[in-house]
């Protein structure tokens, strides 16, 4: 729906281009100066709503009934457009069916779910650990972040061993096509093509091309006894395949930077390697990867004083909130020992992320086990900045690693 902010005057028009290069690079300049404009403010270029402000994006995130998810979770009405591909039982559906769904994903990531898996996942951690020690100098995305989530995710899924780097390719795919339709979305469309990824996630959404005792083998237990159908298994299935591994990879990748940029702050993690996980609740604070979620009003509602109409796309910045100073002190420096309760990394209400738990054990055991063993982590090359239309982190990150004891 193209809005003409002359409907709504109070609102304050902010030219911005939100998925260029330079903002999606560092966007938090750009998301305080929306903040003091006003609760929520007007973008002509995407005629979409934009809130920074962490009340406000709260409450949207849990009116379902007023923001609904159905029309897309970018600034694009999918309801209105030509989709590449079904939308997400998950991220893409409203009551009554989403809870269908959600119930069976959280029965598969429970605590005790997660429990069985953590030494799978700490055996994957500690291989990789083990040869960057041997190494000294690496790529913290290439060789740490990216291997440990995605061996460790598709492990856990029942995955075959070829052809897992198709998961980056195709989440690259599924970041980029809910944003505006540029030349991110004809690339990676591009790519996923020309590698035959496309055809690959076809085939890991069937029952037979998966293990028989991985997460995604239950989803078709499920299916079995009636609780969703075979097709619906098979969407599920395809959640894991594009949901679970880039959020993560790039959100701990951004996390390893923030250590290097702060190192008074490795030092702290360093000295108490049991603060991992409140380290990694700072990082999703201070820069979590993916930074915005839209939604699209059901009726003419009102947000902040600010009066929207039925069918606007309204951008919850919460990368944005998680920088509000009426919520967090200093939002804008980086503190392990914040206690950021509160922050909105991974929303709040019936679409608060599913994978959430497992995205913290996965920071865990990766920050812990590198804050045990390394004194002191440091660039030793220019990173190379990831920008999709989602996400903003980086695509490499060489460093080198002093362990404890050495000079």
């Amino acid at each position: 729906m193209n809005i003409n902010p002359s409907t709504a005057p109070s609102v304050p028009i902010f030219d911005v281009d939100l998925y260029s290069d330079e903002v999606m690079a560092d966007p938090y300049p750009v998301y305080a100066e929306m903040r003091q404009a006003g609760p929520i403010v007007f973008i002509p270029l995407y005629g979409i709503y934009f809130v920074t402000r962490h009340e406000l994006v709260r409450y949207a995130f849990s009116a379902h009934q007023d923001y609904c998810s159905s029309r897309g979770i970018g600034p694009r009405d999918i309801s209105q457009t030509q989709s590449l591909r079904p939308p997400s039982l998950l991220l893409e559906t409203d009551p009554p069916a989403h809870a269908k769904y959600r119930s069976v994903m959280m029965r598969l990531l429970s605590p005790a779910a997660l429990r069985r898996l953590r030494a799978k996942f700490e055996a994957v951690a500690d291989e990789l650990v083990e040869r960057i020690d041997g190494k000294r100098s690496f790529d913290a995305f290439g060789e740490l972040t990216r291997p440990f989530i995605l061996n460790a995710i598709c492990d856990a899924v029942g995955l075959p061993k070829e052809g897992r780097d198709h998961m980056l390719t195709y989440g690259e795919v599924v970041l980029n096509l809910p944003g505006p339709p540029n030349w991110r979305v004809d690339a990676s469309l591009a790519q996923a093509r020309s590698d035959g990824t496309l055809e690959w996630v076809d085939r890991m959404m069937r029952r037979q091309s998966l293990a028989r005792d991985g997460l995604a083998a239950e989803l078709f237990a499920a299916a079995d006894q009636g609780e969703i159908t075979e097709d619906e298994a098979s969407m599920l299935v395809r959640i894991f395949l594009s949901a679970s591994v880039d959020s993560t990879v790039y959100t701990i990748t951004n996390g390893i930077k923030n250590f290097i940029d702060f190192p008074s702050q490795w030092e702290e993690l360093v000295a108490q390697p049991t603060l991992a996980r409140e380290a990694f609740e700072e990082v999703l604070r201070y820069n979590v990867s993916v930074k915005t979620l839209f939604r699209t009003t059901t009726r003419s509602v009102e947000l902040g004083g600010v009066k929207l109409p039925a069918g606007a796309k309204v951008g919850l910045g919460f990368a944005a909130a998680n920088r509000d100073p009426e919520k967090f002190t200093d939002p804008d420096r980086f503190d392990v020992r914040r206690r950021p309760v509160g922050h909105l990394a991974f929303g709040t209400g019936i679409h608060t992320c599913v994978g959430q738990m497992v995205a913290r054990m996965e920071a865990d055991i990766l920050f812990s086990r590198l804050a045990s063993r390394f004194s002191r982590i440091n660039l030793t090359g220019t990173p190379i900045r990831k920008i999709n239309n989602a996400l903003s982190s980086w695509s490499s990150l060489p460093v080198e690693v002093t362990p404890k004891g050495a000079s």
